[in-house]
């Protein structure tokens, strides 16, 4: 150029530059004539910076449970320097912590927000910071807490029971809360036996409570043992319990005579049972009891006819019996171990009781120690 005039001297380093001071000799020539000026340059080091992420940058968890995610400290320039971690904007009774809770940049560490069930339900953004002392970073990390979803379990107690023909039996079922706020449960049965229904008082409840299931039987239903299902139903959550139902026959089921009028006791009362019988499935077997103990069954029938029935005992020989009797009046005695026996009497006219009696006499047991009834008929005479 021609003086008097300036040019812009641009000096570059590059990133492997020392750092220092150094005296820049500048020169200009122009012809035989040589002019020099000193430039005193100063190299300084690449400032230290660093960004900050959240990888992923939101999430949902249940109250007192615990979420995750990756904060990572990211080099810019100059050279890494420890970085440390703090949060803030958390919602009540939640906390952080970060694993490592410093580190080096590039690098990353893991965020954990524990919550604790009494955390309100929410969205909260929260300020995740890295800082050097110096420099700060922040990044948002968006924190949804729900509900903790409502759950129950189903009990039953008991959860057996037996009942005669035509009656009634009853049974608790408890449903207790197990998470969440308590929502209301309604109550079914399944797998009834025919001529069997039940219901629950409550019909419905908010656990944890209990409601009382009845199972009602007539006098058709079969007897037998069934499982019945209870179902405690609350929106899309079903619980299910077994209940063990044992339906034993009547005392007129089990002779095969409905039509007659049956009573019994002594110091045990008589009952149907299925395992033992000659006809029909089922039997009146006498009741348990003890030395010089008795129990018996009986019945009416008017008008002059012919009365058969079945029987059997299993008892020490002679001293323990079964005994059958007419208006108070012993006709016939069978002990030990007999196979089943028919007897037929012929009724006058007029009113008779008729008594089956089963009696235990000495301390010593032999055989099931019981008497059976089956199979009673009276026919009257026209």
């Amino acid at each position: 150029m021609y003086p008097t005039n300036s040019s812009t001297l641009t000096i570059s380093t590059s990133a492997s530059t020392p750092t220092g001071t150094y005296s820049i000799t500048v020169s200009g020539a122009g012809g035989s004539i040589t002019r020099n000026a000193k430039y005193n340059l100063t190299v300084v080091p690449v400032p230290f910076n660093f960004s900050l992420s959240l990888s992923p940058s939101n999430g949902s968890v249940v109250q007192g449970n615990k979420i995750s995610t990756k904060a990572t400290a990211t080099l810019t320039s100059g050279a890494s320097k420890p970085v440390s971690f703090s949060c803030s904007g958390l919602p009540s009774g939640a906390s952080c912590s970060f694993n490592p809770s410093s580190l080096y940049p590039t690098n990353s560490s893991t965020l954990i927000i524990s919550t604790l069930s009494s955390t309100p339900a929410g969205t909260y953004p929260i300020t995740v910071s890295g800082t050097d002392g110096n420099i700060t970073r922040n990044a948002k990390y968006n924190l949804t807490v729900v509900p903790v979803p409502f759950n129950f379990s189903l009990s039953l107690s008991p959860s057996n029971g037996s009942v005669l023909q035509g009656n009634k039996i009853s049974t608790k079922a408890t449903a207790t809360l197990t998470s969440g706020a308590s929502k209301p449960v309604s109550f079914s049965c399944s797998g009834l036996p025919a001529g069997a229904s039940c219901s629950f008082n409550p019909s419905s409840l908010y656990p944890t409570n209990s409601s009382t299931l009845t199972i009602s039987t007539s006098a058709s239903t079969p007897a037998g043992t069934y499982s019945i299902i209870i179902s405690g139903v609350s929106g899309n959550i079903t619980r299910t319990v077994n209940y063990t139902l044992k339906v034993t026959p009547s005392i007129g089921e089990a002779v095969d005579n409905t039509a007659l009028q049956w009573t019994t006791g002594g110091n045990a009362a008589w009952f149907g049972q299925t395992s033992v019988y000659y006809y029909g499935n089922d039997s009146a077997q006498s009741g348990n009891i003890g030395d010089n103990q008795n129990t018996w069954v009986q019945t009416t029938v008017t008008g002059s006819g012919i009365l058969k029935f079945y029987w059997k005992v299993s008892s020490e020989q002679d001293l323990d019996a079964l005994y059958f009797y007419i208006d108070g009046s012993r006709r016939a005695m069978i002990s030990g171990n007999t196979s089943w026996v028919q007897q037929t009497y012929v009724l006058s006219s007029g009113t008779h009781t008729l008594k089956w009696m089963y009696t235990k006499n000495r301390a010593i047991t032999s055989g099931s120690d019981a008497g059976w009834l089956d199979n009673v008929v009276y026919t009257p005479r026209t």
